[in-house]
């Protein structure tokens, strides 16, 4: 009888421990969308023709940028896996790559900005 005691107990605590990383997953994913930023790091680059684009780094999520795009308008994108530099993108189609100071912002697939850093 103890036994059959013992069984709940456990799946509950397992059962708790996955809800608990699956909560801490989310917590992340919130923080990331709301625009909890510090300025600073703020990384410009410059295009040939005196164009600046603002990226800027979230402190609690360093995986995550801010993108001031050349319209004024923002855009939140996040790490993937690239074979050099690294790469940011979202769901909307925008993708910067960033490569020892050279940077291009592209929308799905068409080249908006190119740019150095600054």
């Amino acid at each position: 009888m103890k036994v059959l005691f013992i069984v709940p107990y456990a799946l509950l605590a397992l059962s708790c421990a996955h809800n608990a990383s699956r909560q801490e997953v989310f917590v992340q994913e919130e923080v990331v969308s709301q625009p909890y930023i510090i300025p600073q790091p703020l990384v410009v680059f410059l295009d040939s023709v005196g164009r600046e684009l603002h990226v800027f780094h979230f402190v609690n999520s360093p995986e995550s940028i801010r993108v001031t795009l050349l319209d004024g308008s923002e855009q939140l994108l996040r790490q993937v896996p690239a074979a050099s530099g690294v790469r940011y993108e979202n769901s909307l189609g925008y993708e910067l790559w960033e490569h020892q100071g050279q940077c291009a912002l592209r929308l799905h697939g068409e080249l908006l900005f190119s740019g150095s850093m600054q």
